[in-house]
């Protein structure tokens, strides 16, 4: 079986021109100790997965991506044979790769949604977290060995039961440490009126108006006593600026602001009761006379 291992690492470097607005110094806590093994837990939308990819990109660090799910397959992970022509290859999986780069530099392994691994799929991370930073490909003979302090993990979370996910392992769970991030809203308010001025172009009152209504949506959902169960994701908040710009410059709707929530919020999120409770909260925030209107679209 041959095997091909000629890879540009540097190709692996994402690019990212959005700015990552920080909610705990967080950044920081990942580039404090090298080659850490992290756990960024919150609600969907928070910013999770960002976190992991600006992280590679602002340290110019080689980017691996395992995407959670149920269909996982180890060998998705650690590789497997592959017919090219009329020979046998073998083909890394992301995680071997990660390894691999790893012996050269740094780099960061991302594991998105990690609790919607299956436990076999879990269990493949084990010795590449811990001390051993290796994984073993058995149909080679052979074990791939990094380096465990150029080899960040970072892996994602969400908690709930809104979520279809597995449980995690009590041996893999042990092996990261914990950040926890919550909506950016909620953390930093005007950190995220901020962001909605810088990636929409909208004025300050508007993403000051958006934020507050998405903020005290989001109180009700964490409150645990409310219909609503889940909060406004930042990027549907984006989605919200966005539609209210170009439903107003065509004239969609009396109400852009309502209008366009019904389409990027309330009907994209919500159904039953949640979808009234929500649509009552934004008509009470949102529902404008056109004066004011006029000055904030």
């Amino acid at each position: 079986m041959k095997v091909s291992r000629n890879y540009d690492w540097d190709a692996r470097i994402p690019k990212i021109d959005a700015v990552y607005y920080e909610q705990i110094n967080e950044l920081k806590k990942l580039k404090s100790v090298k080659g850490g093994r992290w756990r960024i837990e919150g609600p969907t939308g928070c910013g999770k997965t960002m976190l992991a990819e600006y992280f590679a990109a602002k340290n110019e660090l080689p980017l691996f991506t395992i995407q959670g799910r149920y269909t996982l397959n180890p060998a998705d992970l650690v590789g497997r044979p592959t017919i090219i022509g009329n020979e046998i290859y073998w083909i890394d999986g992301t995680l071997t790769k990660a390894l691999l780069c790893s012996k050269d530099r740094e780099c960061v392994l991302l594991v998105d949604e990690i609790n919607r691994m299956e436990p076999r799929s879990q269990a493949i991370l084990l010795e590449a977290a811990d001390y051993r930073c290796q994984v073993t490909i058995e149909a080679l003979d052979e074990v791939v060995k990094g380096v465990a302090e150029n080899l960040y993990i970072i892996s994602t979370l969400n908690k709930g039961g809104e979520y279809f996910v597995n449980r995690l392992d009590a041996a893999v769970e042990g092996r990261f440490s914990v950040i926890t991030l919550d909506y950016l809203g909620l953390k930093n308010r005007e950190a995220e009126i901020e962001l909605l001025i810088e990636r929409c172009g909208v004025k300050y009152e508007l993403a000051d108006l958006l934020v507050s209504t998405a903020n005290k949506i989001r109180m009700d959902a964490k409150s645990g006593k409310s219909v609503i169960t889940l909060g406004i994701p930042t990027r549907n908040l984006i989605n919200w600026a966005n539609l209210v710009i170009s439903y107003n410059k065509y004239r969609i709707g009396e109400n852009p602001v309502i209008e366009a929530a019904k389409d990027a919020v309330i009907d994209a999120l919500y159904e039953g009761q949640a979808k009234t409770t929500v649509m009552q909260i934004i008509l009470g925030m949102c529902d404008l006379p056109n004066k004011e209107l006029k000055q904030i679209v």
